[in-house]
């Protein structure tokens, strides 16, 4: 899955879009994987987080073609804009994370008062 988004990007001159949809949605869902997890199923939390967190987001996400794209950039582009995509992956990654672990709390809240 990861191959086909990372066929959205350009050149290795442009910030690789692909890879970061990809790296941001695989956060997403890990962050509510994790959230799920401890708020709805805390007996199977480990199994279940194997599965999800190194099997399917370690198929959508990589760290290393993170850093090639990082490398890339800087080698063929502006330093300037390698940085700012390490910056913005990260954020986006953690904020989308958060966001996840915000989501899955906050349909439990409404699940307990119901």
């Amino acid at each position: 899955m990861r191959d086909q988004i990372s066929q959205l990007d350009g050149s290795v001159t442009s910030i690789p879009y692909g890879i970061l949809i990809a790296n941001i949605a695989g956060s997403f869902v890990l962050g509510g994987v994790i959230s799920y997890l401890s708020e709805f199923e805390p007996v199977n939390a480990l199994n279940i987080r194997a599965a999800w967190g190194t099997g399917f987001c370690g198929g959508l996400t990589t760290f290393s073609t993170l850093c090639a794209g990082i490398f890339d950039l800087s080698r063929h582009g502006p330093i300037s804009l390698a940085i700012t995509y390490a910056v913005i992956s990260l954020l986006l990654g953690i904020v989308a994370f958060g966001v996840a672990l915000f989501s899955v709390r906050l349909v439990r809240s409404l699940r307990v008062e119901s």
